[in-house]
């Protein structure tokens, strides 16, 4: 029998916020050789732009994890999550893009998006002016 097991490791809601703890985790899995993704939010609560964050950048763009957007704001000022399930393709296309904007922006070059397929709800693919992006949920 395979004694060899499988997990997805995903570190969530990546932002400036929360550094101190996104950068433990990632330094414990490198040092046990585990595999990780990072669900990164290029402008958390409206008020994190990216960019302002050169350190953080750097630190992220350093990390072994595949890198991966998610969402733009994550919460919005008000307290509203990203909800993509509630809105029209046309907006969410749209933060989707500027998402993508920022990253490119920040010298983040990647054009992995990551939507839980819970708060999508839906199958849907979206075209970025970037590059061919595909967004799929399941």
């Amino acid at each position: 029998m395979d004694q060899h097991r499988l997990a997805i490791v995903t570190i969530h809601d990546a932002c400036p916020a929360f550094s101190k703890r996104i950068f433990t985790f990632t330094h414990k899995l490198e040092s046990l050789a585990i595999d990780y993704n990072i669900g990164l939010v290029p402008f958390f609560n409206e008020k994190q732009d990216l960019p302002s964050f050169p350190n953080f950048i750097n630190q992220i763009k350093n990390c072994k994890g595949e890198i991966a957007l998610h969402g733009l704001y994550h919460e919005k000022r008000n307290g509203y999550l990203d909800d993509f399930h509630t809105r029209s393709t046309a907006i969410v296309e749209v933060e989707i893009r500027a998402g993508l904007e920022i990253f490119q922006e920040s010298g983040i070059s990647n054009s992995n998006i990551f939507i839980p397929p819970t708060i999508l709800g839906t199958k849907s693919f979206f075209n970025h002016s970037l590059g061919k992006v595909t967004v799929q949920a399941s």
